[in-house]
């Protein structure tokens, strides 16, 4: 059985990170050196738009931030959960560890 705790620590954690990380990217560059709104996938503008941003170190810290907070949710959902046996099991299992390493790719991103 699920400890209602544990699951309300883990909503409360993966709504915070959602909000933050939505948030952090708010503020996240997207206007090139002449002011007009750039694509996404115009890669070289962006980078350099971002580059000439000052708050670039900040929005990152911000968004890894929120990353860090989600995966501590998942982590805690992982445990609320509390599934011992067969196949969801190791699914609750496999999540964790992909929780974990997507924190570790969003570090070196």
């Amino acid at each position: 059985m699920a400890d209602r705790n544990s699951l309300r620590l883990a909503a409360t954690l993966l709504l915070i990170g959602s909000l933050l990380y939505v948030l952090a990217t708010f503020f996240h560059v997207m206007i090139d050196v002449a002011g007009k709104v750039t694509s996404g996938n115009d890669h070289p503008t962006v980078f350099g738009a971002i580059a000439a941003g000052d708050n670039w170190t900040a929005v990152h810290l911000g968004q890894f931030t929120a990353i860090a907070i989600l995966t501590a949710g998942l982590l805690a959902l992982y445990y609320a959960l509390n599934i011992t046996a067969g196949m969801p099991a190791w699914a609750n299992r496999f999540a964790a560890v992909a929780a974990v390493v997507s924190l570790a790719l969003a570090g070196v991103v």
